[in-house]
């Protein structure tokens, strides 16, 4: 086989496996659990985490003055806190919460997105910030951007 003929067929076959592979990765499901006393929500995608801290009666969170520049831990688990067994299975960002941010996201270490239990906003000494035990999965019919979480919480309507 020729070295031209070669090229062509090894550009054929990236063609056909990056966009493959490119949608796997998209495919990843959205999961989101919010801390109704706190109003803090946790959207998770793969090792992403967004944590938005949420209006409260219609006015800025006041957790917000609280974070603004301050060190925050971002922590998740696909095992429960009780499993002594399994306590290592801790994913975990530290960052620096933006003056004034409602919204941050970081990275994890580890990916637990496929089965989180729970996820925690802390203070580096440990204090917990905000705490969700039921991260869901967020169904979108083909809608692009961040995932509502009010769609997620499990809350049932009010009656009428």
């Amino acid at each position: 086989m020729s070295r031209s003929v070669s090229a062509v067929l090894s550009l054929a076959l990236l063609a056909v496996l990056v966009p493959s592979a490119v949608g796997a990765a998209s495919s990843t499901p959205t999961r989101v659990g919010v801390d109704e006393d706190a109003q803090v929500s946790f959207s998770m995608t793969g090792r992403e985490i967004t944590v938005t801290l949420r209006p409260v009666d219609g006015a800025e969170n006041p957790i917000v003055r609280d974070l603004s520049g301050t060190d925050v831990v971002v922590a998740c688990s696909g095992s429960s806190p009780k499993n002594k067994k399994r306590r290592g299975l801790i994913a975990e960002a530290d960052l620096v919460w933006a003056d004034g941010a409602t919204q941050q996201t970081v990275r994890l270490s580890k990916d637990v997105s496929y089965k989180p239990k729970w996820c925690v906003l802390e203070r580096p000494q440990g204090s917990d910030l905000a705490v969700t035990f039921k991260l869901r999965v967020v169904k979108t019919e083909g809608s692009a951007g961040n995932p509502s979480p009010e769609s997620s919480t499990g809350a049932k309507p009010p009656k009428t």
